[in-house]
């Protein structure tokens, strides 16, 4: 949405919202990237150091991972699109995720839905 990640986790409810970074790395994980062609696409679009950037999406990565979002596959797997594409922002802030509860009970599925 407008660059911006909107992502529902319907175990429990809550709804998360990402700057246009962290949802450029939640497309870039859809379409199969691996981390160093994200931070290879992410620090030739901005002016910033590979090792912040790897730094800071790992950490995000592993954000989703704790709070349901993603679900590792426990086996490393080569990228499905090793080119990657250049990101649609210029300026890099790390990537943020906002946590929301207000539609809860909206979301939240009785029984929650297992994968």
């Amino acid at each position: 949405m407008d660059g911006e990640l909107v992502a529902i986790n319907l175990q429990n409810g809550l709804y998360y919202s990402s700057n246009e970074v962290g949802a450029f790395i939640w497309e870039a994980i859809a379409d199969g990237d691996n981390l160093d062609t994200i931070v290879r696409n992410i620090t030739a679009s901005c002016d910033v150091l590979s090792e912040d950037v790897a730094h800071d999406v790992r950490t995000f990565i592993a954000h989703l991972i704790e709070i349901g979002l993603l679900e590792p596959t426990g086996e490393a797997t080569p990228p499905r699109n090793p080119v990657g594409r250049a990101p649609g922002f210029v300026t890099y802030a790390p990537p943020s995720l906002l946590a929301f509860d207000d539609m809860e009970q909206a979301f939240a599925l009785d029984p929650p839905l297992r994968a």
